[in-house]
């Protein structure tokens, strides 16, 4: 059997393997944050986010402030695991039996 195309996998599937920042970074995954109002793309320190929100934090289907100053927009989080090509939206289903965080 063929192993699939590693962009063919959909990114909802790689969320049950890399659920927070530490899993994330121990599997070698690029995060960026990049704003929706002015476009500014930031690349998002995994290890400074374990640290700051601890290593069970997810960026799964969560927004940031902008770090640009007085825009007002709100940044996605875009991930790209080592075996893709390009970056996408961490906007995934919750995994069944764990609700999601307040």
């Amino acid at each position: 059997m063929v192993p699939p195309n590693p962009d063919r996998v959909p990114v909802s599937m790689r969320r049950r393997k890399c659920e927070t920042v530490t899993e994330m970074e121990a599997r070698g995954w690029d995060v960026l944050a990049k704003c929706q109002a002015c476009g500014l793309t930031t690349r998002v320190n995994l290890r400074h986010v374990a640290r700051i929100r601890g290593p069970a934090f997810s960026l799964w289907n969560r927004r940031a402030r902008c770090k640009r100053v007085a825009c007002p927009g709100a940044a996605q989080f875009l991930g790209r695991a080592p075996d893709m090509s390009w970056h996408e939206p961490l906007d995934a289903p919750w995994p069944e039996g764990k609700p999601p965080p307040a």
